[in-house]
């Protein structure tokens, strides 16, 4: 079926074209069972003896007109068709009308009962494609859920190793807290070492200045130079006094 407006096909079932919005063309109804081309072909064969009986019939119901009607001596007798000839050639004629509607009944019982069987074949077809769907689904909803299944199991892993991650940079954290307390103490005690270092290097200074300064007097003393000697014991005098708290 085309559109009336456009030209375009349009789906029997349709109310209006697709292409460009017409209403779609009536749709022709029709009462009559439609029957398959053999079926036709047959009713059209009983339905031409039905006409060649009723011509026969008619033809048998009727003088002949090559025949004279006439009652002279040399005129022929014309047989007349009895009544009971009538009645078998009407039930003749009725009998193939009923033989043709068994016919025709049978023929659109068996064409019904194919369109019956094709919907129904239909139907089992549309079933076994439903089934495989359904199969399909279950199946894809089954793998889904063990996919599921399997990102929840690494999940939890990964959250098992994150949290035992997690565990070890806290317990870092703490070692790490505790070495820079350590190297802190460290650092102090080194700081204070060498202080210490220093003052006793900066003693020893000066004891071996006034360790000197007096070894020189004894070396004047010794040449019985006094005057000397009191020069070199002076000059360390501020040194020794500075190392008698080391000599004690």
């Amino acid at each position: 079926m085309k559109c009336v407006n456009c030209g375009a096909a349009v789906h029997p079932a349709a109310d209006f074209c697709r292409i460009c919005g017409a209403d779609a063309p009536p749709r022709a109804t029709s009462s009559r069972i439609a029957l398959p081309p053999g079926a036709a072909r047959v009713s059209q064969q009983f339905a031409a003896a039905i006409d060649r009986v009723r011509d026969r019939a008619s033809s048998m119901s009727r003088p002949s007109p090559r025949l004279a009607l006439s009652g002279g001596p040399g005129a022929l007798a014309v047989p007349r068709i009895s009544r009971r000839s009538t009645v078998l050639a009407a039930g003749a004629v009725a009998g193939l009308i009923v033989m043709l509607l068994l016919v025709r009944t049978a023929l659109a019982s068996a064409e019904n009962g194919g369109a019956l069987d094709a919907a129904r074949n239909a139907l089992s077809g549309q079933n076994a494609r439903i089934a495989t769907l359904e199969a399909k689904v279950a199946a894809d909803a089954q793998a889904h859920q063990q996919q599921q299944g399997a990102l929840q199991a690494q999940l939890q892993t990964a959250q098992q190793q994150g949290a035992t991650l997690k565990g070890e940079r806290d317990s870092s954290k703490q070692q790490v807290t505790a070495l820079d307390a350590k190297i802190k103490d460290l650092e102090e005690t080194l700081k204070t070492q060498q202080t210490l270092t220093t003052k006793q290097q900066a003693d020893l200074k000066t004891l071996s200045t006034c360790l000197n300064g007096t070894s020189v007097a004894l070396a004047f003393g010794k040449t019985n130079r006094w005057s000397s000697a009191d020069v070199a014991l002076n000059s360390v005098k501020d040194a020794c006094k500075a190392a008698e708290p080391l000599l004690r």
